[in-house]
């Protein structure tokens, strides 16, 4: 039986409200405890968002935190990222330019 923990961080950060870029950009080049994200899609069609840890899995692609997932146009959503461990930090990208608005936070 594996018995799974969730890490209990001693800082909090937040990186605040900007616009996603549409080539992956680092949020954070630290292990992180991932808690929660906010994405508004600002324009008027589907946008896709990812999100890697800068780690790399055996493959030596980056791991997906969160998978190329499409926010509906003119939509937001909010994310509960379960205290997700990203090993290397974290980087987000979108499909578009200009597209998506976000805000991350976490703990480490």
């Amino acid at each position: 039986m594996t018995i799974f923990t969730t890490p209990q961080p001693a800082y909090f950060w937040s990186y605040g409200l900007t616009v996603i870029p549409s080539s992956p950009a680092t949020v954070l080049a630290k292990t992180t405890v991932l808690l929660k994200m906010w994405l508004s899609n600002v324009t008027a069609d589907a946008v896709t968002v990812l999100v890697t840890d800068l780690s790399t899995e055996a493959s030596g692609s980056p791991c997906q935190v969160w998978p190329a997932v499409t926010i509906a146009a003119n939509s937001v959503v909010v994310i509960d990222l379960g205290s997700v461990v990203a090993n290397g930090g974290v980087a987000w990208s979108a499909s578009a330019a200009n597209a998506i608005h976000g805000q991350i936070s976490g703990g480490y």
